[in-house]
């Protein structure tokens, strides 16, 4: 956590260097499955990878790439019930950007709530009763990471319905594959 909020401040400061690594996708999406399929299989959770190989490669930091993707993995686990299902792909749209979604079947939000979610310490409670671990921190924390990539974070989500979280990495980023 505390390294959570050293790296928001930096940030927030622009004081935060990336690196310019060239990371294979597939690779990185897989460690977070190793990482993360535990807890997935713990409840049940039906955890799917479908990376398109034509878009295997990206310039990014290698660790904030990981943090993003284990942040966003990790909430779709924790806010999604058992025999639930969470998947993560990855697509190039039409202009050549680089999309990577993390889509579940979760408990969801309500549209009003999305702009809350991703308000830094902020965690939004349905009802007393319903409480999650965490300090708030994951879903501001992966937006930011991902601008400083020149990128976005886009989130739909209906409540009983899931979320989806979806990466949009400019072309630039993108590494054509080599024949």
């Amino acid at each position: 956590m505390v390294s959570d909020i050293l790296d928001l401040s930096k940030i927030e400061a622009g004081r935060f260097p990336i690196a310019d690594d060239e990371v294979d996708l597939t690779e990185t999406v897989e460690y977070t499955v190793r990482i993360l399929g535990p807890r997935a299989n713990s409840k049940e959770i039906d955890l799917t990878i479908d990376v398109a190989p034509e878009v295997s490669k990206l310039r990014a930091d290698a660790r904030l790439l990981r943090q993003i993707l284990l942040n966003l993995v990790d909430n779709a686990i924790k806010f999604t019930p058992t025999d639930g299902q969470v998947a993560i792909s990855s697509h190039c749209d039409t202009n050549g950007d680089l999309l990577i979604a993390v889509k579940d079947t979760g408990i969801g939000m309500a549209l009003s709530d999305i702009s809350m979610a991703l308000e830094p310490f902020l965690q939004l409670r349905r009802s007393a009763d319903i409480a999650f671990e965490g300090t708030g921190l994951g879903l501001p924390l992966a937006r930011k990471m991902v601008e400083l990539h020149d990128g976005t974070l886009l989130i739909e989500s209906e409540e009983g319905a899931g979320t989806t979280v979806t990466l949009r990495f400019p072309k630039e980023r993108v590494v054509e594959p080599s024949d």
